[in-house]
């Protein structure tokens, strides 16, 4: 079962490469949040619906062996304090027990707050939804559901970080 697993994440990995490379120019994020199924670690489901509209909302699309999110989720451990008024979702593709592993060493700080919320996307729905363009993307909407930011390089965190300390409802 964990290999047929395994294959399975290779595949989508493959076709999100060949996706991100052939589609790179033309894809555009979401500019509203579409409607979607994710899962938390006990496998209930979250939907738009389930979304907190009082706060800005961080989506955070992850691979654990992607370097470049290992750099953007350690950026947005450091600064966590600066979230507070943010509700951040984390969401990836990868086993229960490598994510573990990945946020204790790079995320120890996001786990276990009230705000930020782990989801692995048991359907594989992100990519075709949110339409990211490659590891890591990073997502930031307001509570209104509306794209304000979206960025695929963690070198540009500090423009999140920015857009979310002069936000206004």
């Amino acid at each position: 079962m964990k290999i047929m697993n395994n294959v399975r994440k290779f595949l989508y990995m493959v076709l999100f490469f060949i996706f991100s490379i052939s589609l790179n120019t033309l894809a555009q994020p979401a500019e509203n949040i579409p409607e979607f199924t994710l899962y938390k670690l006990d496998k209930t489901q979250f939907k738009r619906g389930n979304l907190n509209t009082d706060k800005l909302l961080l989506f955070i699309f992850f691979d654990v062996k992607c370097e470049h999110c290992q750099q953007a989720i350690t950026q947005i451990n450091k600064r966590y304090s600066e979230l507070s008024n943010v509700a951040v979702h984390l969401i990836t593709l990868d086993h229960p027990e490598e994510v573990k592993g990945f946020l204790s060493k790079h995320g120890n700080n996001l786990l276990e707050k009230n705000n930020v919320t782990l989801f692995f996307d048991l359907k594989n729905e992100f990519i075709t939804r949110f339409k990211p363009r490659k590891y890591p993307s990073i997502f930031l909407y307001s509570p209104q559901k509306k794209l304000i930011l979206y960025d695929d390089n963690p070198e540009k965190l500090s423009k999140f970080f920015e857009k979310i300390k002069g936000f206004k409802k």
